[in-house]
């Protein structure tokens, strides 16, 4: 994962809630960062302004860490950051793939502050592995399946069709600070990203249905989207983020940041410990860089048979025991499964 810039008070203020119906848990629970918090001060008078700016930078090479891309004809890598008035340094900054000057996909995302903004954190090393793998996998007729801001980029490395065919993540998520600006960030986000479309968000919506539906009901509604075409399922831990943010009534799903990574047996015996005392046995853990896990946690117990709950680790499902779908391929947090087409009547 992407090194993060942390502030003093990471670890002790770092319980995150994403989407949890009302006020949630617990007032402790909403606590943010203190550089989330100093934002507030600088939010513009008006709701209806955008709180921060997006600016074209110079900086492909140093984000994607000298990986080797392999683009099709025409391809364009760019970078950007986002900033906030008052603060030197970016609060996110990312490469785009695009064409003709235009950003159409993430390829890599990454968050300064301990809370995600617009996206969550996006690996270009993961993403290049997967694109490996479905390369390798894979049909030229075959339909990929996911969250655009994720899999959009996969579908243009591979040249393969992607069920969403836009690569802007339309899954917004924007900081509990910038809630009544949410409206304005998730318009700019649509003008920004080219290729966007309104049956994107139709086709989004269904395959939403289908993650939150239970296995068998949402692996055939993933088929029919496919239209006959064999289906892969991209599914990376971060997607339950992104899902929280389009179902925010619907899925609700809450993370923890972890000191200690690298001392895996103290760090087990305290995520249960926590999980435990805040009544939550369902979650999954994401290694990430600067010695610290990201531990999401399920908040409603009928949400742990939906499909994206079973086809990602958490500690109450197995993705490799699964009843129709198939993995196929696996790195990092990132999920690959089969999707075959639905059988017509003779």
């Amino acid at each position: 994962m992407t090194n993060q810039t942390t502030n003093p008070s990471r670890f002790e203020k770092s319980k995150r809630l994403v989407a949890f119906k009302g006020q949630a848990l617990s007032i402790a629970a909403m606590v943010v960062g203190a550089s989330l918090v100093a934002w507030a001060l600088l939010l513009p008078a008006k709701k209806s302004q955008l709180p921060f700016s997006v600016t074209e930078t110079d900086a492909v090479e140093r984000l994607l860490k000298d990986e080797k891309l392999t683009l099709p004809a025409g391809t364009e890598t760019r970078s950007f950051a986002v900033r906030v008035e008052g603060v030197a340094s970016p609060i996110a900054e990312f490469v785009s793939l695009g064409k003709d000057g235009k950003p159409l996909s993430v390829l890599s995302w990454v968050n300064t502050t301990a809370e995600p903004v617009l996206s969550p954190d996006v690996t270009s090393s993961e993403i290049l592995k997967v694109a490996e793998a479905i390369t390798k996998h894979t049909n030229a007729d075959d339909v990929l399946i996911g969250f655009p801001g994720f899999v959009g980029s996969i579908a243009r490395l591979t040249q393969r069709k992607s069920l969403i065919s836009s690569g802007a993540p339309l899954s917004v998520i924007a900081p509990a600070i910038w809630h009544d600006e949410r409206s304005v960030i998730v318009g700019q986000q649509k003008k920004f990203w080219a290729s966007h479309t309104k049956n994107d968000e139709a086709t989004l919506n269904k395959m939403v249905d289908a993650l939150l539906s239970d296995e068998l009901t949402g692996t055939a509604s993933l088929a029919a989207l496919a239209k006959g075409k064999r289906g892969f399922l991209i599914l990376n831990i971060a997607d339950v983020m992104r899902l929280g943010a389009l179902a925010r009534e619907r899925f609700h799903v809450g993370y923890r940041d972890f000191p200690g990574a690298s001392r895996a047996h103290g760090l087990i015996k305290a995520v249960k410990g926590w999980l435990t005392k805040n009544g939550h046995s369902s979650y999954a853990v994401e290694q990430r860089d600067g010695d610290f896990s990201r531990v999401y946690f399920l908040g409603k117990n009928e949400l742990k048979s939906s499909l994206i709950a079973r086809a990602l680790p958490f500690s109450t499902t197995n993705p490799m025991q699964l009843d129709v779908l198939r993995l196929v391929f696996q790195t990092g947090g990132t999920w690959v499964f089969r999707i075959e087409p639905l059988k017509t009547a003779s």
